[in-house]
């Protein structure tokens, strides 16, 4: 028995690993053809879902990642719309964002078992301009809606701790915090 289950562990390690190539394949797609391959359209929706990836507890709604971004809500949409059928951004601004499967943030996160690297979200990056943000939503707090408000305050140490290091912009942000 022993035999037969290292056995059936090596096929199903290959069956998983093919899964695993072939949903790489498949979201390079969708972002290839999302982009258009278009440098700037590209870097926009990276940056999009990139965020969206990061958020920590509830999704954001449409409404809610404009405000954190600093992009209309219509920018959103236009950058999520082709992302339809991995994104659901729902029909109005009150919608939560969210994947339609937890395999595409990892597709987008996990770049250390990506075989494709064309598509590659720095994790650090995002999340010290996250952090930078929320210290920016508390800073000016009366310039943002509560959403926001609650979510910089409880989430800045998170995205500051997940960073792994500090650039200018979040030291800048927590110097003027402190």
């Amino acid at each position: 028995p022993v035999n037969q289950l290292q056995e059936l562990k090596g096929i199903l390690d290959n069956r998983n690993a093919e899964l695993s190539n072939n949903l790489d394949r498949l979201y390079a797609d969708i972002l290839r053809w999302a982009c258009s391959k278009d440098p700037v359209r590209m870097e926009q929706m990276l940056r999009v879902v990139g965020f969206i990836a990061c958020m920590r507890g509830e999704w954001p709604t449409t409404n809610g990642l404009s405000e954190f971004l600093a992009m209309t809500e219509s920018d959103i949409r236009h950058i999520l719309q082709p992302l339809s059928c991995v994104v659901n951004i729902g029909t109005d601004g009150q919608h939560r964002i969210e994947f339609y499967h937890a395999s595409f943030r990892t597709f987008l996160l996990d770049i250390e078992h990506r075989t494709n690297r064309e598509f590659v979200l720095e994790f650090g990056a995002l999340e010290s301009s996250m952090a930078a943000r929320c210290l920016e939503i508390i800073r000016n707090a009366s310039d943002f809606g509560i959403e926001m408000e609650v979510y910089a305050l409880t989430k800045w140490t998170i995205h500051a701790r997940s960073c792994g290091r500090l650039d200018e912009d979040l030291e800048g942000e927590l110097l003027y915090f402190l």
